[in-house]
């Protein structure tokens, strides 16, 4: 089975997308081993289960980041150059149909990045991340916003994805409004997840769903003295983290993402569990204890120095959508003592070079000292 797109031979979103559906899955198997085979030392290895999900295959997509360019949205291509797009069968069809109504309009903007958005209820969402020039131009623009709002398009402009609103015939910026745009999970029920639209989140609301049930697989019904996540975003596992201890700790330093996240544990009354640090220099200024666990869930650029110095944890989760930080950074691992206990390619991204990489990690048993006389 392959993808059928009128765009492979010139689109960079999908340059697996001419093969074999199996043969991509195995191309991206052998990635992963070999890759950890080739950077991570043997001894860290040597007893690591290995296991691969490929849990969808097209029009899964509920968010999309676009180039708008003189009426078209799009993409670079192979060559650099602007490529139009009038479908992707990456996308769902709410997905698809909202960047029709998009084009259609008569933006006074000749090039600016656009993200679309669907909620898990059906919700549209359009974030514009253009010039301020561009921005105070649209405001002025009644026609374009009224036609968005009156299909109940919701709307975020800017770096701080402030929200349009209507005020009598004008429109006006308020603060970041957070809206069920995407699903996690607390206390082993599915439960709508706030966010921005301008805000991170995976993929897709279920393959999310389906993520969340493969980490449970690893952590089983261990039960913590303490957590700390690193890079916890608008909240996703922050929620689900609350039934495996009754403290968490949370370094999140993005403020798209602070506002969710200190909502979310409000609506489900987490703050007495929860605690939030903003940077990770803030957070070993208050905290010298040991963690039973720690969940990384870190940029494409990996941890930074988060693991510099030994981990007072005797569990780390690493989940990266990055193969080359995620080596980097558990290679420093090994040095602190860690084995890979369990490593899964959950693969969100099919078509594309790109897979989640879930790992699990402990930290090897010391042998006890010699005896002496």
């Amino acid at each position: 089975m392959k993808l059928t797109c009128k765009y492979l031979a010139s689109c960079r979103g999908c340059p697996l997308g001419h093969l074999d559906i199996e043969d991509q899955r195995n191309q991206k198997k052998n990635k992963l081993t070999e890759s950890l085979k080739n950077n991570l030392p043997a001894a860290m290895i040597k007893n690591t289960v290995y296991d691969f999900v490929f849990p969808v295959f097209d029009r899964y997509r509920t968010r999309c980041d676009f180039i708008y360019s003189e009426g078209k949205l799009g993409w670079i291509d192979q060559d650099k150059k602007f490529l139009p797009i009038e479908d992707c069968p990456l996308h769902v069809s709410k997905l698809s149909e909202l960047a029709s109504l998009i084009t259609k309009l008569p933006w006074p903007v000749k090039r600016g990045s656009m993200r679309l958005r669907v909620s898990p209820a059906g919700g549209l969402g359009l974030w514009l991340d253009l010039a301020n020039l561009d921005i105070k131009e649209i405001l002025t623009n009644s026609a374009i916003l009224s036609e968005l709002l009156d299909k109940e398009v919701i709307v975020e402009m800017g770096q701080k994805g402030k929200r349009v609103v209507r005020s009598g015939n004008t429109f006006k910026l308020t603060d970041p409004t957070p809206y069920p745009w995407f699903k996690t999970e607390v206390a082993g029920h599915p439960v709508d997840l706030n966010s921005l639209i301008s805000s991170f989140t995976q993929t897709s609301p279920e393959l999310n769903l389906k993520m969340i049930q493969h980490l449970k697989s690893f952590l089983v019904d261990q039960k913590f003295n303490n957590v700390v996540e690193f890079g916890s975003g608008v909240g996703n596992f922050t929620l689900f983290l609350t039934s495996y201890t009754s403290a968490l700790n949370v370094i999140e330093n993005d403020q798209r993402n602070l506002i969710p996240l200190r909502q979310n544990i409000a609506q489900f009354g987490l703050q007495s569990k929860i605690s939030i640090f903003e940077s990770v220099h803030s957070f070993f200024k208050e905290n010298k204890n040991t963690a039973g666990l720690y969940f990384v869930n870190p940029a494409r650029s990996g941890v930074g120095p988060l693991f510099d110095q030994p981990v007072p944890a005797q569990s780390i989760v690493y989940v990266s959508c990055h193969l080359e930080s995620f080596l980097s950074d558990v290679a420093k691992l090994s040095s602190h003592g860690f084995s890979l206990v369990k490593v899964t390619l959950f693969d969100q991204f099919p078509h594309s070079d790109h897979f989640e990489i879930l790992s699990y990690l402990e930290l090897a048993p010391q042998p006890a000292a010699g005896g002496g006389v």
